[in-house]
């Protein structure tokens, strides 16, 4: 699993500045299976390790179509979301409807 910096690592780093991040963003990220393991491992790690307590995933639950069922399917969703429960991970989807698509500038 990843690890936080050690002593003596450069602390400006952007990997250092991760383990210190209070909140995760991230978008458009879980594109295949494997990613989205080790997307979920990273993750998880930081919730334990490092400062996050919470994150914030936008995405598009890709469909493609599948040569081996001959079939549109969606795989990398539901393979995101065994990984955040295998890893003890909440998944709560939020309503955006509430949030202004625009602001008015004075």
């Amino acid at each position: 699993p990843p690890q936080p910096p050690q002593d003596g690592e450069d602390c400006g780093s952007v990997a250092a500045q991760l383990w210190r991040a209070e909140v995760l963003l991230a978008a458009d990220v879980v594109y295949d299976s494997l990613g989205a393991q080790r997307l979920v491992a990273l993750v998880a790690a930081l919730f334990r390790h490092g400062g996050a307590n919470v994150m914030y995933l936008s995405l598009e639950r890709r469909v493609y179509f599948s040569m081996a069922t001959l079939r549109p399917e969606v795989a990398a969703y539901p393979d995101f979301l065994s990984e955040c429960q295998r890893h003890g991970l909440a998944v709560e989807p939020l309503d955006l409807l509430g949030v202004p698509v625009h602001f008015g500038y004075v």
